[in-house]
């Protein structure tokens, strides 16, 4: 991910399991290196999206919503240095009845199984 050259290449690494916040042996994320402002912006979102799974989990589902299949695809699939996706971090820090809704979004667009 430090090196995707085009917001193709990011999301596809995403949608495959790609650790969002790694750092390389510099201490950088790819948010720090990414040069690509449709990128970095995704980045932020992403990282916005982990904030909110361990804090205000009522704006996660509001905030997908906005994204395009792709795009929530690569979301959903994404981990972070935990090794957690969206979903498994919302489950470990989120009441029931937000994880409940965050569920049911991606089975709705057919994002989970």
């Amino acid at each position: 991910m430090h090196v995707a050259a085009n917001m193709g290449i990011m999301t596809s690494l995403m949608k495959h399991g790609a650790i969002y916040n790694i750092k390389n042996k510099k201490g950088e994320t790819p948010l720090d290196l990414s040069k690509d402002k449709i990128i970095s912006s995704f980045l932020i979102l992403t990282h916005e999206l982990f904030n909110a799974s361990e804090s205000d989990g009522e704006i996660i589902v509001q905030k997908l919503s906005k994204l395009t299949r792709d795009e929530t695809v690569a979301i959903a699939n994404v981990q972070n240095v935990q090794g957690n996706t969206l979903l498994q971090n919302a489950t470990l820090n989120q009441p029931p009845g937000i994880v409940k809704n965050l569920r049911k979004f991606l089975l709705e667009k057919k994002i989970i199984l």
